[in-house]
């Protein structure tokens, strides 16, 4: 219901690509102008995420066989290579164990084997036939469609800067567009003129603007209707005697009295053109302008109803999928059981699972208190920061699986930050006072570092470090001989080598800078997403280079933990109070 209710809110925004696709609606009976009708662009679905991407694949390696028809009155009877019955006027009963009277001779024949018969001995024959997937298949593609609804709702709930006019117009629709208007420069340039392509499309933009109008503003419908007679058009159709600049000119004014102000140039652009088809053509254009317009103005009017209800339909979905499939949550208890042993494991209390209880003692079993259920939550959303598909000690959860593609491009921003960082660090050490003071330096290699990191994992890390390396000694070097000029002396080779060792050996994961940075930075997002609030004071001067991405990074971050913290955060901790209760009777 929650899903439905979101939708209704969407309804004015999703209007104009979901109401009235077309262009012009096709009323020539001309069969070859039949073929040229142009289709209006649906709105393209937004990228899906991996959920959605398995379950899609699943579908279409499905092979569906042809299963037999039900058992009932009307098909019993039609069998393989046999004949339809035939129905007499004075039905007849029919006993199956008597021999039948051939129709023919009249005499008694006998029944005999044939491909339908059933033999005595067992076989595969004698079983029950399977059960039908049509059934599953179709709710398989219900079940798609769902989820691809939920995903943009959850899009459009998690951004509040989502534009349709952004949508790129296919390459394919803007060569049936153009094919669309020639036809009607054609026509227009006949002796005498053809109007069928003209008037479907000026009836097709009185249509638009119809379904542009707000609900709750008669009066300005009255005047959207009648802006063009359809009768009166249509006797004109008949003479032939169409007048084209009143036609235009009626659906101009009305636009330029619905459309923004920003949309006032384009109105006077359409004004000052004299070609009727190059007009019709930027009329259509501005309509679907239009549209966008006021799809984008329903989603910022609507957008925290629609974050509300994306919510919920998330949550009542999920909950409905593990009233089925219990085994579904496994992934998510996986992630929170990995957080809760980290907090619990440090906590000196005797609920702690290092301090077990006897089997017989869990009705005094201490509950987790509620700081301890925020450090283990908090500590579950930061764990995300360091999922790796390969050797990640937890599946990614289910609940965070819309999120998913976001949730990997910050891993890579956060693991970029730490290493980033760490480089900076080592150069600020070894390059000298002189050298990290130069005006813009710092801020010039940290731009340049993030280039060569901006694909790093584990698998290319040290490769990548590798170039960092190469990178902070040249501009060491060149930064010297830009301070000394003629002063400056080459340093030693030795040297050099040992500063981009350590620049290297910052792709262990015991290298001793790099965890000390990546603890600061971890406990800078802990505070973060405990503390929204309140902006945290402690991140020292080793960030401060890189003080705007990291608050990006955590911007975008917090806005996810948030939003899944409010749609699953009950569900979070009755999972908890199980991995808490199987502890303690441990």
């Amino acid at each position: 219901m929650a899903l439905l209710l979101c939708f209704k809110q969407l309804n004015q925004a999703n209007k104009a690509f979901l109401m009235h696709q077309t262009v012009h609606d096709e009323v020539t009976e001309d069969p070859a102008r039949k073929t040229l009708r142009i289709q209006d662009k649906p709105a393209p679905k937004p990228p899906v995420s991996g959920t959605q991407t398995i379950v899609a694949t699943t579908i279409n390696n499905l092979q569906f066989s042809k299963m037999p028809m039900p058992e009932d009155e009307t098909t019993e009877n039609v069998k393989v290579g046999s004949k339809s019955p035939q129905t007499s006027e004075e039905p007849r009963e029919f006993d199956a164990d008597a021999n039948c009277l051939s129709p023919t001779t009249g005499f008694k024949r006998k029944r005999s084997p044939s491909s339908c018969s059933q033999p005595d001995g067992p076989s595969t024959s004698n079983f029950p036939p399977s059960p039908r997937n049509i059934s599953t298949h179709q709710m398989a593609q219900e079940t798609i469609e769902l989820l691809n609804k939920m995903a943009v709702v959850h899009a459009v709930a998690f951004d509040k800067k989502v534009d349709f006019s952004k949508t790129e117009e296919h390459p394919v629709q803007k060569m049936m567009e153009k094919a669309h208007f020639d036809i009607m420069r054609e026509e227009l340039g006949a002796d005498p003129p053809q109007y069928t392509t003209f008037v479907a499309d000026i009836l097709a933009m009185k249509h638009d603007l119809i379904n542009l109008v707000p609900e709750g503003k008669p009066r300005l419908m009255q005047h959207v209707e009648g802006c063009v007679d359809e009768n009166h058009l249509n006797k004109q159709v008949e003479n032939k005697a169409i007048d084209v600049e009143v036609q235009m000119n009626a659906i101009i004014e009305t636009a330029q009295m619905m459309c923004m102000p920003a949309r006032d140039d384009d109105i006077r652009d359409i004004q000052e053109k004299t070609d009727v088809t190059d007009r019709m053509m930027m009329l259509v254009s501005l309509i679907k302008n239009m549209r966008h317009d006021m799809s984008n103005f329903h989603l910022a009017m609507h957008q925290r109803q629609i974050k509300e209800n994306s919510m919920h339909a998330e949550k009542e979905y999920y909950m409905k999928v593990l009233t089925t499939s219990p085994e579904f949550s496994g992934g998510v208890k996986k992630w929170l059981k990995l957080s809760y042993g980290k907090v619990l494991q440090t906590d000196g209390d005797t609920k702690s699972p290092s301090k077990k209880k006897p089997a017989t003692d869990d009705s005094t079993a201490v509950p987790l208190t509620g700081q301890q259920k925020t450090q283990i939550l908090t500590g579950a959303y930061l764990d995300l920061l360091e999922w790796n598909t390969l050797d990640s000690e937890f599946p990614f959860p289910e609940t965070l699986a819309f999120d998913k593609q976001m949730i990997c491009a910050l891993i890579e921003k956060y693991q970029q930050l730490i290493y980033t960082t760490s480089a900076l660090v080592v150069t600020q050490n070894v390059a000298g006072k002189e050298v990290i003071d130069k005006e813009g330096f710092m801020l010039e290699l940290k731009n340049k570092i993030i280039v060569l990191l901006n694909d790093i994992g584990k698998t290319n890390v040290n490769e990548r470090m590798e170039h960092v390396a190469v990178l902070c000694d040249s501009e060491v070097q060149n930064a010297k001989k830009e301070l000394f000029g003629d002063n400056y002396k080459s340093q030693a080779e030795a040297d050099r080598e040992l500063f981009k060792n350590q620049i290297v050996a910052l792709g262990s994961a015991t290298n001793t800078v790099r965890c000390l940075l990546h603890k600061r930075l971890r406990d800078f997002f802990a505070e973060v997403v405990n503390n929204p609030s309140v902006l945290p004071r402690h991140l020292l001067s080793s960030f401060k280079f890189v003080e705007s991405e990291v608050a990006a990074v955590t911007a975008k971050f917090l806005k996810i933990v948030d939003y899944n913290r409010r749609t699953f955060g009950d569900f979070y901790v009755t999972l908890l109070v199980e991995i808490h209760n199987e502890a303690d009777s441990r």
